[in-house]
């Protein structure tokens, strides 16, 4: 994602780059490949810059969030520590939001249009549904030493999340009423059932990892006039007894990204823009802790 977020941000109209860091020798040295220019500045926070643009692993988001003096934004999730996270929320006072691409795609532009108008009549029920073949998932590969650890990584922080944040913007805030985990050899769930409420909307979500088809994401809002179905991150439909159709032609697959760097533009600006903030980001890994705090195929009392 750093490495992405530099060539997006690096070429837009209104954002310079004018330093970077990582810690790996390895990292700065691919990077000064492509970007030859870059300044690497292992003190960044001292340098005079009006956006920290934060990409490590997330047990560092919060402390490396404290030391910025300009806007933040930062990838999610949030935080794993959901003390540090929450004192964070309350005392921070710069300008910050979290990369979750959902808040600015337009799938879910139209997705919100269409809730707004009430065109699917009462949500009767929704379902998150996840597979991966594998975790890490193949291009994830650089970052399995945290990815495939239970302290940092695992599906349910690095996907679910999007769709904790999609449901807790369009429907309610979610609820877990009970929840079954089961963890593969490294310790990261392979397996995740769980129940919730969005506001009074029920939400079943299924995970899994291992088998050989595609990795898919699937969430879909049932309601009595009509249904609407997100796959694969950006293939909208809606459905009625007559079947599922599309609302939306193939877009870029960088289109979203496009339209986070405005965002973040008008953020740093100080102008209205949809960016989740912290305090919505820990809304989100509040929901997300929960479910992995379950004991392996176990149950506790709804949280809240």
């Amino acid at each position: 994602m750093g490495r992405r977020m530099l060539a997006e941000m690096g070429g837009h109209d209104d954002l310079e780059v004018t330093c970077a860091w990582d810690d790996s020798p390895a990292v700065r040295a691919a990077t000064l490949t492509t970007y030859p220019e870059l300044e690497f500045e292992e003190d960044i926070f001292a340098q005079s810059v009006d956006l920290f643009y934060i990409a490590t692993p997330p047990a560092t988001h919060v402390p490396l969030a404290r030391k910025a003096t300009g806007a933040v934004f930062c990838e999610k999730p949030l935080a794993i520590d959901l003390a540090e996270a929450r004192e964070l929320v309350d005392e921070i006072e710069i300008p910050n939001a979290v990369n979750f691409p959902f808040a600015t795609q337009s799938a879910i532009t139209t997705l919100e249009e269409a809730l707004e108008e009430g065109r699917h009549g009462e949500a009767q029920r929704l379902d998150i549904r996840l597979f991966f073949n594998t975790w890490p998932r193949k291009w994830q590969q650089e970052a399995a030493s945290w990815l495939a650890q239970p302290e940092q990584g695992g599906f349910i922080r690095e996907v679910f999340s999007h769709f904790a944040y999609l449901t807790d913007r369009l429907i309610g805030p979610l609820q877990i009423t009970e929840a079954s985990v089961h963890r593969g050899p490294e310790g990261t769930e392979s397996s995740v059932r769980a129940e919730l409420m969005a506001g009074e909307v029920p939400v079943l979500l299924t995970g899994d990892v291992g088998g050989s088809a595609p990795d898919y994401n699937e969430w879909t809002l049932y309601g009595s006039q009509n249904s609407y179905r997100l796959q694969d991150w950006n293939q909208l439909t809606v459905g009625s007894d007559d079947g599922w159709r599309s609302l939306l032609p193939d877009r870029p697959s960088d289109e979203g990204l496009k339209r986070q760097i405005d965002a973040v533009v008008q953020l740093v600006r100080g102008q209205p823009n949809p960016l989740p903030t912290f305090a919505d980001a820990l809304r989100v890994q509040e929901v997300v802790e929960s479910i992995l705090a379950f004991p392996p195929g176990g149950q506790h009392q709804p949280t809240g």
